[in-house]
């Protein structure tokens, strides 16, 4: 549109991925370990659109692209090797890859009251200040919390995920800023388990500080007294993943010269780039975007991960 200065793309996909390969159960009379076979059939359904703009005022020339993506994934057939549990995740018909499991946590327990108020509760297991689960099923004792109570309880895939480059260059002068971001995924922060859950001797954030310690303290960080029971996978360590992040800013001058071109030289350039210098994000982990696997069915969990570090890059581009 416009001369070329703005154009636009939209891609739709529903796509059925199948015989995903699948260790399916068999009968412990067999003696044999559990065999891969290519049995898995996952969705992926979602769009992309993709904008940009391109002009020149004067000697003035700027190019801004945005790209915004939605996807959405579910496992259709596990052929009868559902549900796995792999740590803090989740696989199972009919629901997306990398959903997280756990219990549902409801604050804590502050009073007496509360206590007698939660009649599907078992009170020989947990006191006042600490988590209240909630009681999802019977199938397992009766009025008590077990791991027939866990469900899924966050998603890490994003809603929305969305990136916008940006170029701009004036009398050999240029500039390019790379912005990323993530909207609407779940982390499941388990380095808080580490640094809050006051399950070890290990040194803890000053977030412990903050701890139930007499009936009526209004507080959301649990007692001290009771860790193998308030460190269970819980929405208590699921937090919001979303971000935007300045992923790479990067100024560079184009010199040429006559002179240059004598000695086959066409161009110097001479840059500085800065990397992962600024993220916005209520996330309160050190880096959202990060994960402790790389695997595309283990993604959303902070258990101790590196984050993207800041770095600084100066260098010299030459052209022959």
């Amino acid at each position: 549109l416009f001369g070329n200065k703005l154009s636009a793309t939209f891609d739709f996909y529903n796509r059925k991925t199948r015989d995903i390969l699948l260790t399916l159960p068999l009968p412990g009379i067999t003696g044999m370990n559990e065999p891969y076979q290519n049995a898995g059939v996952v969705q992926n359904r979602g769009w992309d659109l993709e904008l940009k703009h391109t002009n020149t005022v004067g000697k003035f020339r700027y190019q801004i692209g945005f790209t915004l993506s939605d996807v959405h994934n579910k496992i259709l057939d596990l052929k009868g090797a559902g549900p796995i549990i792999s740590g803090y995740n989740l696989k199972a018909e009919g629901y997306p890859i990398n959903s997280i499991y756990g219990y549902k946590a409801l604050g804590l327990f502050r009073t007496e009251e509360q206590l007698a108020e939660s009649p599907k509760q078992t009170f020989s297991s947990y006191d006042l200040g600490d988590i209240r689960y909630t009681d999802l099923s019977d199938a397992g004792a009766a009025n008590t919390i077990d791991r027939e109570d866990r469900t899924v309880i966050g998603n890490a895939n994003p809603k929305f995920t969305f990136g916008m480059t940006n170029n701009f260059s004036w009398k050999g002068l240029n500039l390019n800023i790379l912005i990323t971001g993530s909207y609407g995924n779940d982390i499941f922060n388990a380095s808080r388990i580490e640094t809050e859950g006051m399950a070890s001797g290990n040194n803890q954030t000053t977030t412990v500080l903050r701890r139930w310690r007499i009936p009526g303290q209004q507080t959301d960080v649990f007692r001290s007294d009771n860790p193998s029971w308030n460190v269970k996978n819980s929405t208590y360590w699921v937090e919001d993943g979303s971000y935007l992040k300045v992923k790479n800013i990067t100024l560079s001058y184009d010199i040429t010269s006559p002179k240059l071109k004598r000695i086959n030289i066409t161009r110097i350039q001479p840059y500085v780039s800065l990397q992962n210098f600024i993220t916005w994000t209520n996330y309160s982990g050190y880096d959202p975007e990060v994960s402790q696997s790389e695997s595309a069915t283990q993604m959303g969990i902070d258990w101790g991960t590196y984050p993207n570090v800041r770095t600084v890059v100066v260098g010299l581009n030459l052209t022959f």
